[in-house]
């Protein structure tokens, strides 16, 4: 909704009249929108999630000897990451 407001407000400036200029118009927005999807989204990796979790329990419980499973099984979160995508 926002887009056809800028638009056609941005096709009325002097210079805005070709069809190219909607399109760098829209590069810049889907540039902005990326950035903040980017810093703002949560971590969805399950991994990751267990290992901030047992983190905060070590953190609040004082036990530094928790581990996860795989750091049972003597994994590393980077290790665990590249197992994940092959």
């Amino acid at each position: 909704m926002l887009m056809r407001l800028v638009g056609a407000a941005a096709i009325r400036h002097p210079g805005w009249d070709t069809w190219r200029s909607p399109l760098w118009l829209l590069a810049a927005v889907t540039l902005v929108s990326f950035v903040l999807v980017f810093a703002f989204m949560p971590e969805t990796s399950a991994t990751k999630i267990l290992h901030s979790r047992m983190e905060r329990l070590k953190k609040t419980t004082g036990r530094q000897d928790l581990r996860t499973e795989w750091q049972k099984q003597g994994l590393d979160i980077v290790r665990l990451h590249s197992l994940d995508r092959s």
